[in-house]
């Protein structure tokens, strides 16, 4: 009944149309699903990755206990999802600064996945990424690597004056220690994006098109 209440209560004048009964999350997991889901602010079918930056040498700067606790951990979460579901996956790296870290190309290998080489913070300046992700009829991005406040602002912002739903959350994204305010830009990410509490949130959303965990009706 509580857990009931807490999506009437999020959900409000948007009605119930849809709920997520998925026993791995917790009811406020669920709830927060259910609206996102309800908004339609994002579609499975019309989804895309982006993995940013996630190069040795940008990574030697990130605290190390989140980078292999956190981070790298639930991005393979996401990768593997989308390999799954065949939701395309693009690789953006700066060019000349060594490939992206074996502990993810070791999971994207087992896949399909597109590199993009890039010479800019803005992975969508003078490179193929829009045209690629149009191909895919992408217009929701999922956006995963470092550093949040510098290549992944600039990737997003890009997207966002192109159209795109920017997609993300804090434990797919990091700055390194060289950012004074850990927290710097992720007021960016909430008024321009769709900025959710984790990965797993963002999972659910793309997993509402099972039949087995997304129902048309409260129960």
């Amino acid at each position: 009944m509580l857990e009931k209440l807490v999506r009437l209560a999020l959900i409000g004048v948007m009605g119930a149309t849809a709920s997520f009964h998925n026993p791995d999350y917790l009811p406020g997991e669920r709830a927060k699903i259910e609206v996102i889901i309800n908004e339609g602010k994002l579609n499975p079918a019309r989804a895309g990755v982006l993995i940013v930056d996630m190069q040795e040498d940008y990574l030697a700067n990130i605290n190390q206990e989140e980078l292999g606790e956190e981070l790298i951990p639930n991005q393979i979460k996401i990768i593997k999802y989308a390999q799954k579901n065949s939701i395309p996956i693009f690789v953006l790296e700066y060019d000349l600064r060594g490939p992206t870290t074996s502990s993810l190309i070791r999971v994207l290998e087992k896949g399909q996945y597109t590199v993009i080489r890039k010479d800019y913070d803005n992975g969508f300046r003078d490179t193929q990424l829009d045209e690629k992700l149009v191909d895919k009829k992408v217009n929701s991005i999922i956006l995963m690597g470092v550093n949040a406040s510098g290549c992944v602002k600039m990737t997003a912002s890009g997207g966002y004056v192109r159209g795109y739903l920017v997609v993300t959350c804090p434990d797919l994204i990091a700055n390194d220690t060289n950012y004074v305010d850990k927290q710097e830009g992720r007021t960016w990410y909430k008024n321009q994006g769709m900025w959710v509490e984790s990965h797993k949130i963002i999972l659910g959303v793309l997993e509402s098109t099972n039949s087995q965990t997304f129902q048309k009706s409260f129960q």
